[in-house]
């Protein structure tokens, strides 16, 4: 690496072909066409929003759980895609 160099940090990052369509999108909005350019302006100017769920009295463990909850009746209604009956699927 060069000694006079200004940023020695080599980062990469794997997107998928929709978050890479989206970004190129977003160049194009802000009139950038260079991708660390445009990185590092999003680093350096965007702002970073912090959710203290405590605060709305929801722990992380619960959001958890949720989630879990919500993938087991996503899984089950994909599995058993024959057995469900259409109107038990609308009062799930």
């Amino acid at each position: 690496m060069k000694e006079n160099r200004l940023r020695n940090n080599l980062n990469k990052v794997y997107l998928s072909d929709e978050e890479y369509k989206i970004m190129k999108e977003k160049m194009k909005d802000t009139g950038n066409s260079i991708i660390s350019f445009f990185i590092r302006r999003l680093i350096v100017l965007s702002e970073v929003i912090i959710y203290d769920l405590k605060k709305l009295g929801i722990s992380s463990q619960e959001i958890s759980r949720i989630g879990n909850n919500i993938n087991q009746i996503a899984r089950k209604l994909n599995q058993d895609n024959e057995s469900i009956n259409i109107n038990d699927r609308k009062n799930i």
